[in-house]
């Protein structure tokens, strides 16, 4: 396994793996001309290229000498909260079920730690099963906030142990 800090190289294989998560995972969520829109792509480009500019957030890849999976995430320093964040976490499909993105979340998490950071959520789209059902697994439980952003539904998932 190796979960490393992405480069500007990477950014061509992150956009793929983001547009084929969101493919996989929200098919029949999503409307497929949105889905499949070109613009999408760019998108997608655009946004990680900018996340690798700035200090923060943190953009990692699980690259075992092919690109599998990226999270992204940061702490986030609000006016009312101040909380650690996984805004991102995007694995292949072909490589689900293979741990990937347990060990880029766990990488993640201890990265929170030894940051002192003691809240960790993490957004996911309300509907989309597979990716509540990781979160899950993984002891993050729903703490009843939603944020809807256009046609997306998003609930809030909140370490229950909250970084112990």
């Amino acid at each position: 396994m190796s979960i490393r800090n992405a480069k500007s190289e990477d950014l061509s294989k992150i956009s793929e793996i983001h547009i084929s998560g969101w493919r996989f995972a929200y098919k029949g969520i999503l409307a497929d001309e949105y889905l499949y829109n070109q613009d999408f792509s760019n998108d997608a480009y655009i946004l990680y290229n900018r996340i690798l500019e700035s200090p923060h957030p943190k953009l990692e890849i699980f690259d075992d000498g092919t690109i599998k999976g990226f999270i992204v995430h940061n702490t986030r320093d609000l006016k009312t909260e101040h909380y650690y964040e996984i805004s991102s976490l995007y694995v292949e499909p072909e490589f689900l079920r293979q741990g990937i993105g347990s060990s880029l979340l766990r990488n993640a998490e201890t990265y929170a730690r030894s940051c002192g950071e003691n809240v960790i959520k993490i957004w996911c789209m309300e509907k989309n099963e597979l990716g509540l059902d990781f979160y899950y697994r993984h002891g993050y439980i729903f703490d009843g906030e939603k944020i809807k952003d256009g046609r997306l539904q998003t609930a809030v998932m909140r370490l229950k142990k909250d970084c112990q």
